[in-house]
């Protein structure tokens, strides 16, 4: 069965995500298409994954410059999936480079995470 692959529109770049399984949320920041593969299928028995783009992943529709990739955007596109979704609680996963993404975002709204993964990072 296909995954349905959804978007969300922002600062001119379409970003893609798809969510599996059920309960508390889980937004994977990153690639869409990538982290799917490399994440245990098992995962979605316990929690909901969400595999979501970031601008270095999206679809750019229209021009942009470096300040189009600047952590604070890309935290916000944590924020506008979750708000699009309609989640209250999430779990923020980052992989590698993507943790610090995780990292950041988990201390700009602390009251709406619940647990986060630091996957491969040194954090200080």
């Amino acid at each position: 069965m296909a995954k349905e692959i959804n978007t969300v529109e922002r600062d001119g770049f379409r970003l893609s995500y798809h969510s599996e399984g059920a309960s508390l949320p889980a937004i994977i920041i990153g690639s869409s298409v990538y982290y799917p593969r490399i994440f245990s299928s098992d995962l979605c028995k316990k929690i909901q994954l969400v595999y979501l783009d970031h601008h270095g992943f999206g679809k750019e529709m229209k021009p942009f410059n470096n300040s189009s990739f600047e952590l604070d955007v890309l935290i916000d596109d944590i924020e506008a999936t979750r708000k699009k979704l309609e989640l209250e609680k999430i779990a923020v996963i980052g992989h590698s480079g993507h943790a610090f993404m995780a990292f950041e975002k988990s201390g700009h709204t602390p009251q709406l995470e619940e647990p986060k993964l630091f996957d491969n990072e040194l954090l200080p």
